[in-house]
């Protein structure tokens, strides 16, 4: 029976004994010439009839089928994916989208040339309403880092998941690997063996080269197909993870810088204060600076977000028309 080449290590995978790249190919190389050749030769022997040839079309279409499977479910669940978690994240009208918003008006409201804790407030009355700003903005900080952790949390679940099924994602493309050149293999020996039949048998191979050749070459591209979809995959899954990550920095950016400038503020406050009880002037440059640290990150954050629901959708349709093309690959033709 035809069978997909036994499991072999990838290569970048480690190897049990110290084994070499070079020996683990060599082993997959004799064990693909050794099945392919054994097919080959069934092929040759089989009688006229067209029951014997359906048994080898039949093992031809079942070679790596369970790859095949299982790189396609993967690839369904990745085009199915809930992109819900990153649409809130980098969207605008998502819970976390306005916590994102609600820090860059915070580190606004609190910016000293505009708040109003002003030099020479003889009453010290914009300097109380300065310093209720800075209360008040803790309690925003803190309901906008609650949603905002809650985010991250949840991008950091589905960092991990999607790395599992990286892992089995690339084992079975390995396994496809294989599959497709065991019917690569399979093409060049039954070609040869057709070639000198075809001056002393030509009958017998035209029906071969139908109903034997053909199926082979068909599934070879099929699996070829697959490997390129499964490959797009793999790709897409990277990417998200990718831009799921740089997320989380962005959002530990966003929520540290805020942070501090809400800290500074109170600092500055409380300088301000007592400086206003000893009769002295204080400079606002350090919290000013602080301020500018804060937007920048911010806009930062907000460059982040578009560009990672851009990159996803551009991943995700470049996999879906290699779905798509796949589909129509394996349609019956139409008839003229």
């Amino acid at each position: 029976m035809l069978q997909r080449p036994g499991t072999a290590i990838p290569a970048d995978e480690p190897r049990a004994g110290g084994e070499a790249a070079g020996d683990s190919d060599a082993k997959l190389a004799a064990e693909i010439e050794r099945r392919a050749s054994a097919f080959v030769e069934r092929v040759m022997a089989a009688g006229p009839g067209p029951a014997a040839l359906r048994v080898l079309t039949a093992e031809i279409d079942q070679l790596g089928a369970t790859e095949v499977q299982g790189t396609a479910a993967v690839t369904q669940a990745l085009l199915a994916r809930d992109r819900r978690v990153v649409a809130a994240l980098a969207g605008r009208n998502g819970a976390a989208g306005r916590a994102l918003a609600e820090l860059r008006s915070i580190v606004a409201e609190l910016d000293p040339g505009s708040a109003g804790p002003a030099v020479g407030d003889a009453s010290g009355a914009a300097m109380r309403r300065y310093a209720s700003r800075v209360s008040a903005a803790e309690g925003e900080l803190a309901d906008a880092t609650t949603i905002l952790d809650e985010g991250r949390s949840s991008l950091l679940r589905e960092n991990a998941s999607m790395a599992q099924q990286e892992r089995a994602l690339w084992l079975q493309m390995a396994s496809l690997r294989r599959s497709g050149r065991l019917a690569e293999r399979l093409d060049e020996l039954l070609t040869a063996r057709l070639d000198a039949l075809a001056a002393d048998e030509p009958d017998r191979t035209r029906r071969l080269s139908a109903d034997v050749l053909y199926p082979i070459r068909r599934r070879r591209q099929e699996l070829l197909t697959h490997l390129a979809v499964a490959s797009q995959g793999y790709a897409a899954l990277r990417m998200i993870e990718a831009t799921n990550a740089e997320l989380v920095r962005t959002i530990d950016a966003a929520t540290t810088t805020t942070t501090a400038v809400v800290r500074a503020a109170g600092l500055a406050v409380q300088r301000m204060q007592g400086a206003r009880r000893l009769g002295q002037e204080v400079s606002q440059v350090d919290l000013q600076a602080s301020m500018a640290a804060a937007i920048g990150a911010l806009t930062a954050v907000n460059r982040s977000r578009t560009e990672v629901l851009s990159a996803m959708e551009a991943s995700l349709q470049a996999l879906t028309d290699d779905a798509n093309a796949l589909a129509k690959l394996r349609e019956p033709p139409t008839e003229a």
